[in-house]
């Protein structure tokens, strides 16, 4: 797991915001390789959906429930159904298999806080690959990349498909250096990058 202090997450926030303007300004989605690296299409496709050969269920078939996705004390219970505050999800989750990364985050809102949305892990696989496809495959060869993309019922989440040493990923890793990577826990091709019980975490804008 990842754990971050409050000072080092809005250091981190800030750094990304500043690094990645055109992300935050864009309304639909947005991809970008000198920002987000190429990762594989077959390898995102991979997480969403799962890799026969290696038994791995992928993104969609985590479960069949309806969730509340949220950092841990910036999502009241009254905004989810019983269903989805039983089975909430504390972000960020990340995934990755060395050939492509998939982060699931809140986004930073104007007023201070921090966004909360519902849905399935199947809505969640499904958005990415929208994302996957219009990144990685649609596009013009010379133009294709990594990205980002809003994700949950009502796209209050960030999405977001990047390689191992993109920029994306790098300013991650120097925003969390200082801290330290307390653990990661490893399941095959999945990691999850959860937060701890305290305020600091990720988010993306």
């Amino acid at each position: 797991m990842i754990f971050l202090s409050s000072i080092y997450f809005f250091r981190v926030t800030v750094f990304l915001i500043r690094m990645f303007p055109a992300a935050a300004e864009s309304p639909g989605d947005f991809c970008e390789r000198d920002i987000y690296g190429q990762p594989s299409y077959s390898g995102c496709v991979d997480l969403l959906y799962g890799d026969p050969g290696r038994r791995s269920g992928g993104i969609f078939r985590i479960d069949n429930d309806e969730h509340g996705f949220l950092l841990p004390f910036f999502g009241p219970s009254g905004h989810f159904t019983v269903n989805q505050w039983r089975h909430r999800v504390h972000l960020p989750e990340v995934w990755d298999n060395g050939e492509c990364k998939i982060a699931l985050l809140v986004q930073s809102d104007p007023m201070g806080g921090f966004t909360t949305d519902s849905g399935s892990w199947a809505d969640i696989a499904n958005r990415g690959k929208a994302l996957v496809d219009y990144c990685l495959l649609t596009r013009q060869r010379y133009r294709r990349g990594g990205g980002v993309g809003h994700a949950g019922a009502h796209g209050m989440l960030n999405i977001v498909i990047y390689s191992w040493g993109s920029a994306f990923d790098r300013a991650i890793i120097r925003g969390i250096g200082s801290v330290g990577l307390v653990g990661v826990d490893k399941n095959g091709t999945t990691v999850n990058s959860s937060a701890s019980g305290g305020i600091g975490n990720l988010s993306h804008t």
